[in-house]
């Protein structure tokens, strides 16, 4: 498997992991039920997720574009980064591995502000919340797109392909959750949708794995001891 098929799919994993966090808890149920509205029909429900995937992907695209190719546009950081990129991964996993187990008791004002924003009924409704949703960032979704993420974005050269991916990975699970319960599932969607145990395990695993990687990086790269 390639490097940068191995990237894509650690950046959709980035994404999905920020959505079944605590955090965004608001801003996901706001969509589930935009999604659920009642009066449509199985395709134009089916549409209505797919632009709100597409919504929050672009945009994720778009502030990952201009991030990575603003460090490109300045050489000397662009060189620093390239040379020295894991002597910065270590602290950056570190950061993002505290943020993830919430360790640090960050929340940003505008999480719950944002899952209350009313939006029109039609598609292009679904597309708008996709891109504001996506504007409003928890702790952790930050953490891990510029903490993880961006630095990924570098070292494989891609601007627009894995934030669009980690785009994509914010959205499929709340598409999913709504899709199950739009057609009826109902066992796997009240599952899905009570994520409380699995999601509790979830954050512990990634969390512990970042902050190891971290320090496997820092006592490796940075205080060459391993």
């Amino acid at each position: 498997m390639s490097a940068i098929v191995i990237a894509a799919l650690g950046a959709t994993w980035l994404g999905i992991l920020s959505s079944v966090s605590p955090c965004p808890l608001a801003v996901n149920v706001a969509a589930i039920s935009y999604l659920l509205r009642g009066g449509r029909t199985g395709r134009a429900f089916a549409e209505s997720a797919a632009l709100y995937i597409l919504g929050r992907s672009l945009i994720m695209a778009l502030v990952g574009f201009l991030v990575v190719r603003g460090i490109f546009a300045v050489p000397e950081l662009a060189m620093i980064l390239q040379k020295s990129m894991n002597r910065f991964l270590g602290p950056l996993f570190v950061v993002v591995g505290v943020f993830v187990l919430d360790l640090v008791p960050v929340r940003f004002p505008w999480t719950k502000k944002v899952g209350k924003v009313r939006f029109g009924v039609d598609r292009g409704g679904s597309f708008l919340m996709g891109v504001v949703f996506g504007l409003a960032p928890c702790p952790v979704t930050a953490a891990l797109f510029f903490g993880a993420l961006v630095p990924m974005a570098v070292e494989h050269a891609s601007p627009v392909l894995l934030p669009l991916l980690f785009g994509a990975g914010t959205a499929l699970p709340v598409a999913l959750a709504a899709g199950l319960a739009f057609f009826g599932v109902s066992v796997l969607a009240k599952a899905l949708l009570s994520f409380a145990t699995l999601d509790r395990w979830l954050t512990l695993a990634n969390g512990a794995i970042f902050i190891s990687l971290g320090l496997s990086y820092i006592l490796t790269f940075v205080f060459p001891i391993l």
